[in-house]
């Protein structure tokens, strides 16, 4: 079927590059007006591949007119393989990531921009990283600013699924009977994705590994869960109509618990009448972003 999709016909340019031992670890560096020693790590969501939003190529041309080049990577979570990764496993993939950009491309320095659930990937990479050590030429570069583009609870979209009680004691079940690792029934799964009860629980339970950003956490849990963030500038990018935000979630005051528990580096926008990927937003995507980049980054 011929596609409609804008994106479809969108090409960028630049290279592919290895960064890791595993076959999928390859990350796209797109073309730049010359060498850059700053780099924006585009982690997508669910699902989600190289150019997984409408505003990348765009926002790859501005990002090179402020001297920061755009790295897409694939993870072991990309496309359908969320279903059987984790955050640590992600976090792990960025660091390998990271140290291929300084060790070969010479960065010294990265901004993480998280879509969707790429959103929970940039926090806990944050968490478990050791970027602070720059010391030898095997080390990552430092984490200089953060982007949470769309940060939503997997958990709160997935209650309003039909069939979403059945699927958590299933997968409770499995995983009280030592059978974490094995795959639920595919039926269950919204997109037919294979997935394991660990990472069903990790993404749709109450306190999973991936419940970062819920409505119904108080702000003491927020501040548990973001609050090693503190100090790194971080921009909270809402959608004002995030089509996976539950009606009775108030989109602007979450955002703003969001800002106060990430601390006061922090900054939020909430874009009114964007939807979850900013199809009909890019430029003001990018104007935000751009911003956010000249006002807190250093080295921009």
């Amino acid at each position: 079927m011929k596609s409609t999709d804008p994106r479809a016909s969108v090409a960028m340019e630049g290279r592919l590059v290895k960064y890791g031992d595993s076959s999928h670890s390859v990350a796209f560096l797109s073309a730049s007006s010359r060498p850059h020693q700053v780099h924006l790590i585009m982690i997508g969501g669910l699902t989600d591949g190289l150019m997984a939003c409408r505003y990348v190529p765009k926002l790859a041309t501005e990002l090179d007119t402020l001297g920061v080049q755009l790295v897409q990577p694939l993870l072991g979570s990309s496309h359908q393989g969320y279903g059987t990764a984790s955050l640590d496993q992600d976090a792990a993939e960025l660091h390998d990531l990271c140290v291929t950009l300084s060790s070969r491309f010479m960065s010294k320095g990265v901004i993480l921009c998280g879509h969707s659930t790429g959103c929970q990937d940039a926090c806990r990479y944050l968490l478990t990283s050791t970027t602070k050590d720059t010391s030898s030429s095997s080390s990552a570069p430092p984490v200089l600013g953060v982007i949470l583009q769309a940060p939503v609870s997997d958990r709160e979209f997935m209650s309003t699924c039909p069939g979403s009680a059945n699927q958590l004691v299933e997968a409770r079940e499995m995983v009280k009977s030592g059978r974490s690792e094995e795959f639920m029934s595919r039926s269950t799964m919204w997109d037919n994705a294979p997935m394991t009860a660990r990472r069903f629980l990790s993404l749709y339970d109450v306190g999973g590994d991936d419940d970062m950003f819920s409505s119904d956490l108080s702000d003491q849990e927020l501040r548990q869960k973001l609050g090693h963030m503190e100090g790194t500038p971080t921009l909270v990018l809402s959608s004002g109509a995030d089509e996976f935000v539950p009606p009775h979630v108030d989109i602007a005051v979450l955002s703003e618990r969001l800002r106060a528990a990430l601390g006061s580096t922090a900054h939020c926008v909430v874009l009114t009448g964007a939807d979850h990927a900013c199809s009909e937003h890019t430029e003001k995507v990018i104007g935000v972003v751009s911003q956010f980049l000249r006002d807190h980054i250093s080295v921009v």
